[in-house]
């Protein structure tokens, strides 16, 4: 049987009007996902050379559009038509699909921005981020504008309950920042006893949770809402889906700081440990090694200590810990799918968890 990979071409436009473009299981939506890039920067295209520049700048970087690809395998899968065994092999992607992948890129794209301005950061994968390259009141306004495109594309889709998700996405990832700006600035012997490692892992799981793992969860969800006729069994294995992946996702990306993958761009720096972020791998090597947890107790306060749990980390298993974790999650999204009963279907959701 074909898998998910294999190539397809398809000629439609990027989308105007809602229509219904026609995909076999099989065939992949790369193509399609290539009217989501051209949708995308069509949608926030501006007058305004300098405004188009800098909101494009992300989008115009080499990435694997794990997102969009995502909302497009689950579209093909929940759309397959149940009822007419003839047909049964038939995915639908429809135009609102197209407009809401692109909103969710939109919404990766502006927390971006946003993102490197309160990080201060100077490099985004490897690469001259926006705030460092156009300035941090131009990277703030253009995470603004782009909020204001997402909005007017939520409003086009026509669907109340999917402008709702995408509202609850925006602020839930926010939530997630403070969550996050929160644990950083607890410092100090005062909120010690705060800072257990039950309560860290506790309030790190629930950051993760907010950031990644929602977006994708909802965006799963709406792939299959935007299926007039999609079985509602459908919508929370979607869910579950998407937030599982989203987890390992995260959990990888924060092993992958510590460890580094340069064909990602991603050195291995230790950035989010030199800002305060204490993620997985610093939680395990806590749990292993006192010297650690001495230096987490007490937040890393002096300026040696984050190079020097740096130093002890890879002779703990904390790498190892962090990618098992990472695997069991990918592994409750390849499980997550279990409304779609038949092979055809199935076979989208898991090759995004493998």
């Amino acid at each position: 049987m074909a898998t998910a990979a294999t190539a397809v071409t398809v000629t439609s436009s990027p989308p105007t009007t809602p229509s219904t473009v026609i995909l076999q299981v099989g065939q992949s939506p790369d193509a399609m996902i290539e009217n989501v890039h051209k949708f995308l920067l069509a949608s926030i295209s501006s007058p305004n050379v300098a405004l188009e520049e800098l909101a494009s700048y992300y989008a115009l970087k080499p990435s694997k559009r794990m997102r969009p690809r995502l909302i497009l395998l689950i579209a093909m899968a929940s759309g397959a038509k149940d009822n007419d065994p003839l047909h049964d092999t038939s995915c639908y992607i429809l135009d609102t699909h197209i407009q809401f992948a692109s909103v969710i890129e939109l919404v990766h794209m502006a927390s971006l921005l946003h993102d490197d301005v309160l990080d201060q950061s100077d490099l985004r994968r490897g690469q001259e981020s926006a705030p460092k390259r156009f300035g941090m009141k131009q990277s703030i306004l253009a995470g603004d504008y782009i909020l204001g495109k997402i909005m007017k594309i939520s409003l086009d889709i026509e669907n109340s309950d999917v402008a709702r998700e995408i509202a609850a996405i925006i602020s839930e990832l926010v939530e997630g920042e403070i969550n996050q700006l929160s644990d950083i600035h607890r410092l100090g012997p005062s909120v010690i006893k705060d800072m257990s490692l039950a309560s860290s892992w506790s309030s790190y799981l629930r950051t993760i949770h907010l950031k990644p793992a929602v977006l994708l969860a909802r965006a799963a969800r709406c792939a299959v809402k935007l299926h007039p006729s999609a079985l509602d069994s459908y919508k929370q294995d979607a869910y579950e889906f998407g937030r599982n992946l989203g987890i390992a996702f995260q959990l990888v990306d924060d092993l992958l700081d510590f460890t580094g993958d340069m064909s990602l761009g991603k050195p291995a720096n230790g950035n989010d440990l030199k800002e305060g972020i204490i993620t997985a791998p610093i939680l395990f090597g806590a749990e292993e090694n006192e010297e650690i947890r001495s230096l987490f107790l007490r937040r890393f306060l002096h300026p040696q200590d984050t190079e020097r749990a740096l130093t002890l980390l890879p002779s703990t298993s904390a790498f190892g810990k962090t990618e098992s974790l990472a695997r069991d999650y990918a592994k409750k999204a390849r499980l997550s799918r279990g409304a779609a009963p038949e092979e055809p279907k199935k076979v989208a959701w898991e090759s995004e968890a493998a």
